[in-house]
Protein backbone atom coordinates (compact mmCIF):
# COMPACT_ATOMS: atom_id res chain seq x y z
CA UNK A 1 0.00 0.00 0.00
CA UNK A 2 1.17 3.61 -0.75
CA UNK A 3 2.31 6.25 1.65
CA UNK A 4 0.18 8.87 1.82
CA UNK A 5 0.94 12.36 2.91
CA UNK A 6 -0.15 13.70 6.28
CA UNK A 7 -1.29 17.58 4.96
CA UNK A 8 -0.38 18.59 8.96
CA UNK A 9 2.92 17.00 9.38
CA UNK A 10 3.72 18.72 5.59
CA UNK A 11 2.82 21.99 6.68
CA UNK A 12 4.76 21.91 10.02
CA UNK A 13 7.56 20.70 7.64
CA UNK A 14 7.51 23.60 5.14
CA UNK A 15 6.93 26.04 7.97
CA UNK A 16 10.72 24.68 9.87
CA UNK A 17 11.89 25.08 6.28
CA UNK A 18 10.83 28.66 5.32
CA UNK A 19 9.96 30.03 8.63
CA UNK A 20 6.93 31.25 7.14
CA UNK A 21 3.23 30.78 7.52
CA UNK A 22 1.84 31.84 4.34
CA UNK A 23 4.81 30.02 2.71
CA UNK A 24 3.53 26.71 4.41
CA UNK A 25 0.28 27.31 3.76
CA UNK A 26 0.62 28.06 0.34
CA UNK A 27 2.96 25.15 -0.77
CA UNK A 28 0.69 22.69 1.28
CA UNK A 29 -2.50 23.90 0.01
CA UNK A 30 -1.05 23.14 -3.40
CA UNK A 31 -0.03 20.04 -2.60
CA UNK A 32 -3.59 19.09 -1.58
CA UNK A 33 -4.50 20.49 -5.25
CA UNK A 34 -2.00 18.84 -7.32
CA UNK A 35 -1.47 15.39 -5.90
CA UNK A 36 -5.40 13.96 -5.14
CA UNK A 37 -3.81 10.22 -4.36
CA UNK A 38 -2.19 12.38 -1.37
CA UNK A 39 0.83 9.56 -2.53
CA UNK A 40 4.61 10.54 -1.27
CA UNK A 41 5.73 9.75 -4.56
CA UNK A 42 3.69 12.28 -6.15
CA UNK A 43 4.89 14.97 -4.03
CA UNK A 44 6.61 17.99 -5.43
CA UNK A 45 7.01 21.12 -4.53
CA UNK A 46 5.87 24.07 -6.43
CA UNK A 47 8.50 26.45 -7.77
CA UNK A 48 8.39 29.96 -5.56
CA UNK A 49 6.23 32.45 -7.01
CA UNK A 50 7.44 35.93 -7.01
CA UNK A 51 5.49 38.79 -5.40
CA UNK A 52 5.56 41.84 -7.64
CA UNK A 53 7.70 43.60 -5.00
CA UNK A 54 10.22 41.00 -5.67
CA UNK A 55 9.76 41.03 -9.03
CA UNK A 56 10.24 45.21 -8.65
CA UNK A 57 13.48 44.45 -5.94
CA UNK A 58 15.60 41.77 -8.40
CA UNK A 59 14.18 44.15 -12.06
CA UNK A 60 13.85 47.74 -10.67
CA UNK A 61 16.12 48.67 -7.89
CA UNK A 62 16.87 52.33 -9.04
CA UNK A 63 13.05 52.77 -9.83
CA UNK A 64 12.71 51.70 -5.71
CA UNK A 65 15.08 53.68 -4.61
CA UNK A 66 13.52 56.26 -5.96
CA UNK A 67 9.84 55.93 -5.14
CA UNK A 68 11.10 55.48 -1.48
CA UNK A 69 13.20 58.23 -1.89
CA UNK A 70 13.83 60.05 1.76
CA UNK A 71 16.64 63.00 1.47
CA UNK A 72 15.58 66.46 1.42
CA UNK A 73 16.82 67.29 -2.42
CA UNK A 74 13.43 68.61 -3.91
CA UNK A 75 14.05 67.48 -7.53
CA UNK A 76 14.65 64.18 -6.68
CA UNK A 77 11.36 64.62 -4.12
CA UNK A 78 9.52 65.51 -7.39
CA UNK A 79 11.16 63.00 -9.42
CA UNK A 80 10.17 60.28 -7.12
CA UNK A 81 6.13 61.64 -6.64
CA UNK A 82 6.28 61.73 -10.74
CA UNK A 83 7.26 57.85 -11.12
CA UNK A 84 4.24 56.87 -8.39
CA UNK A 85 1.96 59.22 -10.78
CA UNK A 86 2.93 57.77 -13.79
CA UNK A 87 1.52 54.53 -15.58
CA UNK A 88 3.38 54.37 -18.36
CA UNK A 89 6.46 55.90 -20.06
CA UNK A 90 4.05 58.41 -21.91
CA UNK A 91 2.54 59.24 -18.96
CA UNK A 92 5.84 60.11 -16.95
CA UNK A 93 6.84 62.05 -20.32
CA UNK A 94 3.57 64.40 -19.77
CA UNK A 95 4.40 64.65 -15.60
CA UNK A 96 8.60 65.14 -16.77
CA UNK A 97 7.78 68.48 -18.93
CA UNK A 98 5.74 69.88 -15.31
CA UNK A 99 9.10 69.98 -14.29
CA UNK A 100 10.07 73.45 -15.17
CA UNK A 101 6.66 74.63 -14.28
CA UNK A 102 6.29 75.18 -10.42
CA UNK A 103 3.40 77.12 -10.95
CA UNK A 104 1.76 74.23 -12.64
CA UNK A 105 2.52 71.67 -11.00
CA UNK A 106 2.66 72.92 -7.26
CA UNK A 107 -1.10 73.19 -7.65
CA UNK A 108 -1.33 69.31 -7.79
CA UNK A 109 -1.52 68.40 -4.40
CA UNK A 110 0.67 64.65 -5.11
CA UNK A 111 3.51 66.88 -5.14
CA UNK A 112 2.12 68.89 -1.74
CA UNK A 113 5.39 69.97 0.53
CA UNK A 114 7.96 69.45 -2.20
CA UNK A 115 9.85 73.03 -2.67
CA UNK A 116 9.69 74.73 -5.95
CA UNK A 117 13.01 73.68 -7.96
CA UNK A 118 14.95 75.17 -10.60
CA UNK A 119 16.05 72.91 -13.65
CA UNK A 120 18.72 74.87 -14.73
CA UNK A 121 20.79 74.79 -11.16
CA UNK A 122 20.88 71.32 -11.67
CA UNK A 123 22.01 71.87 -15.50
CA UNK A 124 18.98 70.15 -16.98
CA UNK A 125 16.04 70.95 -19.07
CA UNK A 126 12.74 68.72 -19.22
CA UNK A 127 14.08 66.86 -22.05
CA UNK A 128 17.87 65.97 -20.28
CA UNK A 129 15.96 65.05 -16.97
CA UNK A 130 13.53 62.76 -19.01
CA UNK A 131 16.77 60.90 -20.74
CA UNK A 132 18.19 60.27 -17.65
CA UNK A 133 14.89 58.89 -16.09
CA UNK A 134 12.90 56.84 -18.48
CA UNK A 135 15.25 53.94 -18.22
CA UNK A 136 14.84 54.02 -14.58
CA UNK A 137 10.87 53.76 -15.40
CA UNK A 138 11.62 51.19 -17.91
CA UNK A 139 12.89 48.90 -15.44
CA UNK A 140 9.74 49.17 -13.87
CA UNK A 141 7.64 48.32 -16.98
CA UNK A 142 10.05 45.22 -17.22
CA UNK A 143 9.31 43.83 -13.72
CA UNK A 144 5.91 44.16 -14.19
CA UNK A 145 5.64 42.10 -17.19
CA UNK A 146 7.87 39.52 -15.89
CA UNK A 147 5.35 39.55 -13.32
CA UNK A 148 2.20 38.98 -15.08
CA UNK A 149 4.00 36.34 -17.41
CA UNK A 150 4.72 34.68 -14.33
CA UNK A 151 0.68 34.56 -13.97
CA UNK A 152 0.83 32.61 -17.22
CA UNK A 153 3.40 30.17 -16.62
CA UNK A 154 3.63 29.21 -13.35
CA UNK A 155 2.42 25.82 -12.46
CA UNK A 156 -0.02 27.55 -10.07
CA UNK A 157 -1.86 28.10 -13.76
CA UNK A 158 -2.96 25.20 -14.83
CA UNK A 159 -5.21 25.17 -11.74
CA UNK A 160 -6.74 28.95 -12.45
CA UNK A 161 -5.09 30.22 -9.60
CA UNK A 162 -3.77 33.61 -9.09
CA UNK A 163 -1.30 35.81 -6.95
CA UNK A 164 -0.39 33.35 -3.37
CA UNK A 165 1.37 36.49 -2.36
CA UNK A 166 -1.86 38.44 -2.18
CA UNK A 167 -3.92 38.86 1.00
CA UNK A 168 -7.01 39.58 2.60
CA UNK A 169 -7.91 43.20 3.48
CA UNK A 170 -10.77 44.87 5.66
CA UNK A 171 -9.31 48.40 4.54
CA UNK A 172 -11.66 50.11 2.10
CA UNK A 173 -9.84 53.62 0.82
CA UNK A 174 -6.06 55.18 1.89
CA UNK A 175 -7.31 57.09 5.18
CA UNK A 176 -8.24 53.57 6.89
CA UNK A 177 -4.01 53.31 6.91
CA UNK A 178 -3.83 56.28 9.26
CA UNK A 179 -5.01 54.67 12.65
CA UNK A 180 -6.07 56.80 16.15
CA UNK A 181 -7.28 54.39 18.67
CA UNK A 182 -7.29 53.39 20.76
CA UNK A 183 -9.16 56.03 22.66
CA UNK A 184 -6.84 58.12 24.37
CA UNK A 185 -3.61 56.76 23.32
CA UNK A 186 -1.42 59.19 20.49
CA UNK A 187 -2.60 58.36 16.67
CA UNK A 188 -0.62 55.47 15.25
CA UNK A 189 0.78 55.26 11.72
CA UNK A 190 -0.10 52.14 9.42
CA UNK A 191 2.58 51.99 6.94
CA UNK A 192 1.35 48.94 5.31
CA UNK A 193 -1.06 50.02 2.69
CA UNK A 194 -4.22 47.59 3.45
CA UNK A 195 -5.85 49.85 0.27
CA UNK A 196 -3.59 48.60 -2.42
CA UNK A 197 -5.12 46.45 -4.60
CA UNK A 198 -1.62 44.63 -6.07
CA UNK A 199 -1.48 43.05 -2.60
CA UNK A 200 -4.78 43.00 -0.88
CA UNK A 201 -8.25 41.97 -1.71
CA UNK A 202 -10.77 42.96 0.25
CA UNK A 203 -12.37 40.37 2.85
CA UNK A 204 -16.25 41.30 1.53
CA UNK A 205 -17.84 39.18 4.97
CA UNK A 206 -15.60 41.35 7.03
CA UNK A 207 -16.18 44.18 5.66
CA UNK A 208 -19.93 44.12 5.50
CA UNK A 209 -19.85 43.45 8.82
CA UNK A 210 -17.42 46.57 10.09
CA UNK A 211 -19.88 48.55 8.21
CA UNK A 212 -22.82 47.41 9.95
CA UNK A 213 -21.30 47.09 13.48
CA UNK A 214 -19.98 50.62 12.65
CA UNK A 215 -23.51 51.73 11.84
CA UNK A 216 -25.30 50.49 14.49
CA UNK A 217 -22.40 52.27 16.60
CA UNK A 218 -23.16 55.71 15.77
CA UNK A 219 -27.26 55.15 15.84
CA UNK A 220 -26.27 54.03 19.41
CA UNK A 221 -24.08 57.29 20.50
CA UNK A 222 -26.24 59.35 18.42
CA UNK A 223 -29.73 58.23 19.93
CA UNK A 224 -27.51 59.06 23.30
CA UNK A 225 -27.22 62.69 21.98
CA UNK A 226 -23.44 62.59 21.11
CA UNK A 227 -22.92 64.79 17.78
CA UNK A 228 -20.58 66.78 15.41
CA UNK A 229 -16.62 66.37 15.79
CA UNK A 230 -17.20 63.96 19.23
CA UNK A 231 -19.87 61.88 16.87
CA UNK A 232 -17.19 61.71 14.13
CA UNK A 233 -14.16 60.80 16.27
CA UNK A 234 -16.14 58.10 18.39
CA UNK A 235 -17.34 56.54 15.52
CA UNK A 236 -13.72 56.80 13.98
CA UNK A 237 -11.96 55.08 16.59
CA UNK A 238 -14.64 52.20 16.96
CA UNK A 239 -14.09 51.56 12.86
CA UNK A 240 -10.40 51.65 13.51
CA UNK A 241 -10.07 49.38 16.62
CA UNK A 242 -12.37 46.85 14.62
CA UNK A 243 -10.92 47.11 11.57
CA UNK A 244 -7.88 46.61 13.26
CA UNK A 245 -8.70 43.55 15.28
CA UNK A 246 -10.54 41.64 12.42
CA UNK A 247 -7.24 42.10 10.03
CA UNK A 248 -4.95 40.37 13.05
CA UNK A 249 -7.35 37.27 13.06
CA UNK A 250 -7.22 37.40 8.64
CA UNK A 251 -3.80 37.38 9.31
CA UNK A 252 -2.94 34.91 12.16
CA UNK A 253 -5.54 32.42 10.29
CA UNK A 254 -3.79 32.86 7.41
CA UNK A 255 -6.86 33.58 5.00
CA UNK A 256 -6.33 34.43 1.80
CA UNK A 257 -8.12 34.31 -1.64
CA UNK A 258 -5.15 31.82 -3.04
CA UNK A 259 -6.43 29.14 -0.23
CA UNK A 260 -9.62 30.16 -1.22
CA UNK A 261 -9.64 29.65 -4.51
CA UNK A 262 -8.02 25.61 -3.49
CA UNK A 263 -10.77 25.01 -1.30
CA UNK A 264 -13.43 25.85 -4.27
CA UNK A 265 -11.44 23.62 -6.64
CA UNK A 266 -11.10 20.41 -4.27
CA UNK A 267 -13.46 21.06 -1.19
CA UNK A 268 -12.39 19.57 2.08
CA UNK A 269 -14.33 16.42 2.73
CA UNK A 270 -14.78 15.81 6.75
CA UNK A 271 -14.22 12.52 7.51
Amino acid sequence: MASTIDLNKLYNYYLTKYGDKKTAAQYTAFQYLSNPTGSVAGLKEPQKYYSQDEWLSYEAPAYNQAINYTGNDSLNKWISVAFKKAKSLPELQTEIRKANSPDIWSKDTAYAGIPKFDLNSYNLDTSSLYTQVKDIFAQKESADKKYKNQQDTHPYAQFGLGDPNLRYTVYTNPNDTTKKYPPGQKPVFQTTKFNDTSKYVQYKPAVDYIAKSTQAFGDKIYKAGIRGDQYSKYVGQYKGALQDAIQKKLDANNLSPFLDQVKALRPIRKP
